[in-house]
């Protein structure tokens, strides 16, 4: 799923990471009641993708996905992020 086809699907409130390259990693989107729709990105596939796109390491890779991903606070709609080796097996992916 990319960004066009869940804006499509959600429409235009949703907040995704500014890096298209990151779309791959997009689960779908979250409900919560009183809130907007959230883009839910996939932790595990978006670090493997920092290390594709120049991280030394999966370390490093942690390291800034905590302090200025997850640690970024851009409003109510900002970003949620599942957590889980699982998903990745179950996309075929590694």
């Amino acid at each position: 799923m990319n960004r066009d086809e869940l804006a499509d699907e959600w429409g235009g409130e949703l907040l995704f990471l500014s890096e298209e390259y990151y779309d791959k990693c997009i689960v779908g989107a979250v409900e919560m009641f009183g809130r907007p729709p959230l883009v839910c990105y996939d932790k595990q596939l978006l670090l493997a993708t920092m290390v594709e796109r120049g991280m030394e390491s999966m370390e490093e890779a942690l390291e800034y996905f905590e302090f200025n991903v997850l640690g970024a606070w851009m409003g109510e709609s900002t970003p949620v992020f599942l957590v889980g080796d699982r998903i990745i097996e179950e996309r075929g992916e590694q």
